[in-house]
């Protein structure tokens, strides 16, 4: 079953690090739980947090 087309429009972002996250990153990778590349395990990360700090209300949900 193919997945819906995203209704959100993606933007890039860049973030420079150092190569002890990025191979974090690639760990996560390679469990399958965080995407095809570090840039995706990044992203979902990012996500994960924002959710977080939403549902404990210090960070406010923006209107879509």
């Amino acid at each position: 079953m193919s997945r819906r087309p995203n209704q959100l429009k993606s933007i890039p972002i860049t973030i420079t690090t150092t190569g002890a996250i990025k191979d974090y990153l690639d760990a996560l990778v390679a469990t399958g739980f965080y995407g095809k590349s570090y840039t995706e395990a990044a992203e979902r990360l990012l996500a994960q947090s924002l959710e977080t700090l939403v549902k404990e209300g210090r960070l406010k949900r923006r209107s879509r």
